[in-house]
């Protein structure tokens, strides 16, 4: 009779033993070697304890060679106890078909599967750790594997090529080459080529080549190409949309594409947006603001603040140092001296007209672009509803129209942005086409010197103090009446020239002080001045008023005045053609046959015939015969010379002649 002697596991005992069993069929009995000992090795090295059953019934010589192989066996056990790994071991009472508990968990080609629940289902994955890659999947066949590390790492996730370390660190997450490291870092991530690192970092996030470092960082983003990093650095706590953002510091925000938010706390709220500093706030699309508090206010697109605490509230504006504040309206008209440009906060002149032309040209210019946008939007609102038609036949002239309206826009904006450059020029001498620049703050009387500038030259640069001073220093030149243009050369040192600021006096009597004592004496009441082709002339009335005037110089003047319409020279009435008659009848009395009278407006002294006829004195004396005397007339009339003549002739003759 052949036996047969095997080491099997002994469940009740919870030992191995050597059996032995009759052999079936005449065959040469088997001895227990260390070939077939061997492949119990792996299992042996786990064993604590080996014992072998002594009821077993074999002859003296198999059992002899049996112990030489025990022997055999416990020298290898020996030799494997010095070389076996140390410090591992998994202990788990889950012994549920899915629990790896057989050792099954790694289900394809070159696949690890370490730990209760573990589960490696992709070829070369690797999954260590309590229900790490529990439930993952992949609709690919071929892919790398994934690595996942940790308590529920990778747990429920989708795809391949990822890396999932730490607890449930990439759960529920699909897409490939993400990696999360933290625990529950990348949980939920939905897209590729992301990166979270850090306790719950790159949480829910959704896109594609998303960085997040720090713990809370990059939380319920949705977009592309974002960076997150910093503790709570773009922690959100509902989805986030933007692209192509970055966020450095502990927590910094973005929240539109293209922004920057570097520093603790910093936030860049709009699209293309930088805010660097802690605390610093960019709040307008394309603003930047630079400095610990540094804002922008959200209306203030494209401003830029720097420096602590500085704040731009107008669009285009830039507040510099800080505290400064930009906040002046960009529609505010600079001050014109001249008042030929500018007066009162508005255009005038030339310019107002040249502005009125422009406007009058942009304006059907923007009512055309509305209008063939609005066109746009219902075509592009025809086109998917002819898509999902399925019409390819109007579909195409749909897309063609929109293919036009585009280009038509685009020729108009550039029409529009000729005519917009067109009027900047005009305008941009003394209104500012974009937004103030500040240095300070006047509401708080903050102000600031700028320094070390050069001299300005064009009409829009700066002028500094220097160029002031020769302007000072170039003064006014004044020309009078001694001063021949035509003859400047000869007349040049008639010139008067003043610096600005001087004092350039205008004098009349010379050494006079005009004040109270004797601004009595004095009156302008006959001259004016006026422009005369560029001259400041100074013009008398041709007829003016006076009270007095006074002739003469030293004791020997003499003061001519009116005194209640009558003019006096030193106080004695002078006579005029209007007073004569009144003083001639004062002076003057006619008798003897004289009388006056007013003819044609003057006064006529005539003989009075009557009178003279009845004059005694005038008659002859009495005759020898009592006869009466001759009359005047009678005696000259018998003059030589006067005979014939008539009493006209004598009447004349008493007169005189001139």
């Amino acid at each position: 009779m052949n036996n047969i002697y095997k080491v099997v596991w002994n469940a009740g005992l919870q030992m191995f033993q050597v059996v032995s069993e009759l052999a079936k069929g005449k065959s040469k009995s088997k001895r227990c070697r260390s070939q077939v000992l061997t492949h119990y090795l792996p299992a042996l090295t786990f064993s604590s304890l080996f014992l072998f059953s002594t009821n077993s019934f074999a002859a003296d010589s198999e059992i002899e060679q049996l112990k030489q192989d025990i022997d055999t066996l416990k020298q290898e056990i020996n030799t494997l106890k010095t070389q076996k790994i140390k410090y591992v071991s998994v202990k788990s009472d889950n012994t549920s078909e899915e629990s790896n508990v057989n050792n099954d968990g790694a289900k394809k080609l070159g696949s690890i599967a370490i730990g209760d629940g573990a589960l490696a289902n992709i070829d070369n994955s690797i999954s260590i750790g309590k229900n790490a890659g529990k439930g993952s999947s992949s609709s690919e066949n071929g892919q790398i594997g994934n690595i996942f590390l940790g308590y529920g790492a990778g747990e429920n996730s989708k795809d391949s090529i990822n890396v999932y370390i730490g607890y449930s660190a990439g759960s529920n997450a699909s897409g490939h080459n993400n990696l999360a490291y933290g625990n529950t870092a990348g949980k939920g991530i939905k897209g590729d080529h992301n990166i979270g690192i850090g306790f719950n970092s790159s949480l829910l996030v959704s896109g594609n080549n998303n960085v997040a470092l720090g713990q809370n960082s990059g939380t319920n983003i949705k977009g592309i190409n974002n960076t997150s990093i910093g503790s709570m650095a773009n922690n959100f706590n509902k989805t986030t949309e933007f692209n192509y953002s970055v966020a450095l510091g502990f927590q910094s925000e973005t929240t539109a594409s293209k922004a920057t938010a570097l520093g603790p706390a910093a936030k860049a709220k709009q699209e293309g947006a930088l805010a660097i500093g802690f605390a610093a706030k960019a709040n307008a699309v394309n603003s930047v603001s630079i400095g610990t508090g540094a804002s922008s206010k959200e209306n203030a697109v494209n401003s830029v603040s720097i420096g602590t605490s500085s704040s731009s509230n107008i669009e285009t504006s830039v507040a510099l140092g800080f505290d400064s504040v930009s906040n002046r309206s960009i529609d505010t008209i600079g001050y014109d001296f001249s008042e030929i440009n500018t007066k009162n906060g508005s255009f005038v002149g030339d310019i107002k007209t040249e502005i009125d032309r422009v406007n009058g040209e942009i304006s059907p210019l923007e009512e055309k672009i509305n209008e063939l946008q609005a066109e746009l939007s219902q075509l592009e609102d025809k086109k998917k509803q002819l898509k999902n038609e399925n019409n390819t036949t109007e579909l195409g002239v749909v897309e063609n129209k929109i293919t036009q309206n585009r280009q038509e826009i685009a020729e108009k904006k550039k029409e529009l942005n000729k005519k917009q450059v067109e009027k900047n020029k005009i305008r941009s001498t003394w209104k500012g086409t974009l937004g103030a620049v500040s240095i300070g703050d006047t509401q708080y009387g903050e102000t600031r010197q700028i320094i070390s500038v050069a001299a300005g030259t064009e009409d829009t640069d700066a002028v500094n103090v220097a160029q002031l001073k020769s302007l000072k220093n170039a003064g006014l030149t004044f020309a009078l009446n001694d001063y021949d243009k035509d003859q400047a050369d000869s007349t040049k040192d008639k010139l008067i020239t003043k610096e600005i600021g001087s004092i350039f006096q205008i004098q009349g009597k010379s050494d006079l002080v005009y004040n109270d004592a004797n601004k009595a004496k004095y009156t302008s009441d006959n001259l004016v001045t006026f422009n005369d082709a560029g001259v400041l002339r100074i013009g008398m009335l041709k007829s003016p008023s006076f009270t007095g005037v006074t002739l003469g110089e030293g004791d020997k003047t003499v003061s001519l005045t009116a005194d209640d319409g009558v003019l006096k020279a030193g106080g004695k009435t002078i006579f005029t053609e209007d007073n004569f008659k009144m003083f001639f009848t004062k002076l003057y009395t006619f008798e003897g046959g004289l009388k006056t009278e007013d003819k044609d407006g003057k006064t006529v002294v005539s003989l009075n015939k009557e009178t003279i006829k009845q004059m005694p004195e005038l008659k002859g004396d009495q005759g020898e015969k009592g006869a009466d005397g001759k009359s005047a007339y009678d005696a000259w009339k018998a003059k030589d010379g006067n005979q014939g003549k008539t009493e006209e002739e004598f009447l004349t003759s008493l007169k005189g002649t001139n």
